[in-house]
């Protein structure tokens, strides 16, 4: 029956009806994602995009072929995946406008919470990549949440500071609910890439996919 309703709309001259399913964290997926789905759909009626919530299973899903593609900014070392950028990921130094102390040099860590993913400080990695080698920030406690929109409702709450991606914190910065520290130190930046297995037979789709997601700005 399926062969046959293929076999129909090949005859009536419509591109035959495809699924493809992205793996993406949360809260990308929540402020970006998902509302491009509305767009995808009308460019191309005829495919379907469907979405998978991760975090560190994303890649492996990818891999092991249960996921048709991953939108991820973790740096790639797998020579059987392919991909292409999306967007820029940039990030900055926040803390509540509500801080007692302010946080204007290194000796000054030792008055504040950082608040990062996991103990590996993954976000604050981008920072000490900027700032000079031989800095040691001694900060008076680390507290791990796991997930960016849960260290933005800390550092919101004046619990302390964090890296976080610039898209995510724009409009708290805009309007005045968390400045950037340490303005001067340029953070470094990554890429969210649209991450396939090598081999997908839907590799065309996914290049077009990624072309479209590459002219919808972040937020």
């Amino acid at each position: 029956a399926a062969q046959r309703a293929l076999e129909i709309v090949k005859e009536e001259g419509r591109p035959a009806p495809f699924e493809i399913t992205l793996g993406t964290r949360w809260e990308l997926g929540m402020s970006w994602l998902v509302p491009a789905l509305a767009g995808l759909s009308r460019t191309r009626p005829e495919r379907t995009v469907s979405l998978f919530f991760g975090d560190a299973d994303l890649l492996p899903r990818v891999r092991a072929g249960t996921l048709d593609a991953a939108v991820t900014s973790v740096r790639l070392a797998f020579a059987d995946v392919r991909y292409a950028p999306l967007h820029e990921e940039r990030y900055v130094f926040v803390g509540a406008r509500s801080l007692k102390k302010k946080l204007l040099r290194r000796e000054d860590a030792s008055h504040h919470t950082l608040l990062d993913v996991h103990p590996d400080l993954p976000l604050f990695r981008y920072f000490l990549d900027a700032a000079p080698a031989k800095a040691v920030w001694a900060f008076s406690r680390v507290e791990h949440l796991g997930a960016i929109a849960a260290i933005r409702h800390r550092v919101l709450e004046g619990a302390g500071v964090a890296v976080l991606p610039q898209y995510f914190v724009h409009d708290d910065v805009r309007c005045g609910r968390l400045r950037v520290l340490l303005p001067r130190v340029r953070l470094a930046s990554d890429y969210f890439r649209l991450v396939w297995r090598a081999g997908n037979p839907r590799e065309s789709e996914l290049v077009a996919v990624a072309a479209e997601l590459r002219r919808l700005p972040l937020r």
